[in-house]
């Protein structure tokens, strides 16, 4: 019979007659290539190249040996691919009721044949489970000569007069030929048997029997791939993997490692992919944590029914928007939530400040993160830590950077693998428009729920007074001043101002305005004299550097002087990017109250130095600031307040935070 005639007799049989959910000897056996994979992992017919990838029964894909197909790579990416019919009892002979070995011997041949097979790198063959063991021998030992063999010559000489081949090896090579010739329907070339047996295997498994060897070999592979809380469940994952191939086998299904870490996180804890490196991403997000403050002199609102409340949306929504005013607590919450998931293992964070690159891949270069495809990655994280993306401060990031969050957002949306990942992202009340000029796309197709963060409960406010009693007549005064002083950012400057001078009575503030000047009065501490005037000089310095490089740090090389830098970081109003080299404002807001003073000290031409910063809309907070500020001084009398600007000439909408006033 011609190879074409073989070749489409073996492709004729539904995966569900050739491999269904009962066929139990495979199932373990794909489920042993299983557990290699998951654990990046070496396995049986491929040399010096771990598992990337496992597909059952694909003899409707072009694969005569369809039972097992494995693909490996070595750490360059090179791949390799093993083919395998699984038998679990297996006779070596040329018999004509011996349908079993003729089948293999046939299709490895059309294996071989197959375009694009990878010469001196790929295999086929069969993965048995009782076999005799003298033939078994035999055969092995016939492929492993053909392998040592560089020509056919040399391979022929073996079996020479004087040659070192036993009978039972010259017997196997004479089946082996003999059905490789009923194969072809001509006789075999010498180049043809050597390269045919050079890249047959067979392997054997100890799987089903009672104290069978390899279960136990792969439950420690995966035992390995476990978080350490969840190491006992080795042995309810392996039997999770054995369902999981057996069940795959009528469906013709593939496994790569992204599909059988999201099938198996239901089930157990992983550790994450040692070749993507998710402590990374712990560091990052435990450093990015950190740089946020969360405490009004020491004392930290806890604020658990708010998080709690985020918990609750979470269950109901993909999209959580922690929104609320400035100063409220916004990116306190995102770090609480942060730290008690980073508890549990790696955590997807990213901060609007601390983006760089244009997209995904180039932000991962710029932390040192894998290069692996992003599904892959999230994949691996929501499996060995969290599968919620948090952003702090979405309504902030640079045009540049968004990109960054496109590409994550994206990825979460299209891929089914990640239907259980959730995204929690805070901005400020008036930046949902901002949000959903670039992300509305995907806003619209998500559920959405919004978390306010209002300022501090009686309740709050009460345990925030026992610890700060100098606060109590603000954080229980008038409504006026309660708006302000209970929130947390707000009470955080008032304290500093009465811890550096308690014999000054606490500053009471009816207005953002009122704080603003207080602070600014202090030199943004508590500083007098020519000490506060060059304090606020370089404010005024540091707040125009950072309003027109935005998504950049502050280079000290940029100021004209340096002398108070290490005070400001001292008192918490900057915070090192880079120690030596440049700087960032330890809070938005305190860049907002640095370049309020650098619009009033322009005078009339406040909106051309809005516009020289070339992103106008972003200063509207800052200009309604500004607004309240003119506004009030008018009535003192003052005049010399910067004037409104006609709307109409405002062709970037920063005349919108001033006509509210």
């Amino acid at each position: 019979m011609a190879t074409q005639e073989f070749f489409k007799l073996a492709m004729t049989q539904s995966p569900e007659l050739a491999g269904g959910e009962g066929f139990t000897f495979e199932g373990d056996a794909a489920a042993f290539y299983l557990a290699a994979l998951l654990a990046e992992a070496y396995a049986p017919g491929i040399d010096d190249r771990i598992v990337v990838c496992v597909s059952v029964q694909q003899r409707d894909f072009g694969e005569p040996l369809d039972d097992v197909i494995v693909d490996f790579e070595d750490t360059t990416k090179n791949p390799a691919r093993l083919s395998l019919q699984v038998k679990r009892s297996l006779t070596i002979s040329k018999a004509e009721t011996n349908s079993d070995f003729r089948d293999i011997i046939r299709d490895s041949w059309a294996t071989l044949k197959k375009p694009g097979f990878r010469i001196n790198v790929d295999r086929y063959g069969a993965a048995v489970g009782t076999v005799s063991p003298a033939k078994e021998r035999a055969l092995k030992t016939l492929c492993d000569w053909a392998r040592e063999s560089l020509t056919a010559n040399h391979f022929d000489a073996r079996f020479e007069a004087g040659g070192n081949a036993s009978a039972d090896i010259i017997a196997v090579k004479d089946d082996v030929v003999t059905l490789l010739e009923e194969t072809k329907g001509v006789p075999c070339t010498s180049d043809e048997v050597h390269q045919f047996l050079a890249h047959f295997v067979l392997i054997q498994f100890d799987l089903l029997r009672e104290g069978a060897t390899d279960p136990p070999t792969a439950i420690n592979h995966i035992r390995g791939c476990l978080a350490p809380g969840d190491a006992s469940k080795a042995t309810l994952v392996w039997s999770r993997t054995v369902q999981l191939a057996r069940a795959s086998a009528g469906k013709a299904g593939q496994f790569d490692r992204a599909r059988l870490v999201r099938l198996i996180s239901s089930v157990a804890h992983l550790r994450g992919a040692p070749s993507l490196n998710l402590d990374k991403f712990r560091e990052l997000a435990e450093s990015y944590a950190n740089l946020i403050p969360d405490d009004v002199g020491g004392t930290k609102l806890d604020r658990t029914s708010v998080l709690g409340d985020l918990d609750a949306k979470l269950s109901i929504a993909r999209v959580v928007q922690i929104r609320g005013l400035p100063g409220s607590g916004k990116s306190v919450l995102v770090r609480r939530a942060v730290q008690r998931e980073l508890e549990h293992g790696p955590v997807l964070f990213l901060k609007a400040e601390q983006l760089e690159g244009t997209s995904w891949i180039s932000y991962a270069i710029s932390q040192g993160l894998s290069g692996a495809p992003l599904e892959q990655l999230l994949v691996e994280i929501g499996a060995a830590g969290t599968p919620i993306l948090f952003i702090d401060a979405i309504d902030r990031i640079e045009k540049e950077h968004q990109p960054i969050i496109l590409d994550v957002i994206r990825a979460i949306v299209e891929s089914p693998l990640l239907d259980n990942w959730r995204i929690v992202a805070s901005l400020r009340d008036t930046g949902i428009e901002v949000l959903r000029n670039w992300l509305g796309d995907f806003l619209n197709v998500l559920t959405v729920e919004t978390l306010g963060v209002g300022q501090l409960t009686d309740e709050e406010a009460e345990t925030l007074a026992k610890a700060k009693p100098h606060l109590r007549p603000l954080l229980f005064g008038s409504a006026q001043v309660q708006e302000i002083v209970r929130r947390p950012f707000f009470a955080k400057v008032l304290n500093q101002s009465y811890v550096a001078d308690p014999s000054v009575q606490t500053f009471t503030p009816r207005s953002e305005v009122d704080l603003i000047e207080n602070w600014w009065r202090r030199g943004g501490y508590n500083e007098t004299g020519q000490s506060a005037i060059e304090r606020q000089r370089l404010l005024l310095d540091l707040a125009s550097l950072r309003a027109r490089k935005l998504s950049h740090p502050i280079r000290l090389s940029e100021l004209t002087t340096v002398a108070h830098i290490e005070d400001l970081r001292s008192d918490g109003i900057l915070q090192n990017a880079r120690e030596g080299i440049s700087v960032r404002f330890a809070h938005d807001i305190f860049f907002e109250w640095a370049f309020f003073h650098v619009l009033a000290d322009r005078g009339d031409q406040w909106m051309e130095e809005v516009k020289a910063c070339g992103r106008a809309a972003g200063g509207a907070r800052v200009v309604e600031l500004l607004s309240q500020w003119s506004t009030r001084r008018e009535k003192s009398g003052q005049n010399t307040s910067p004037k409104r600007k006609d709307r109409n000439s405002d062709r970037n909408g920063c005349a919108r935070g001033w006509s509210v006033h």
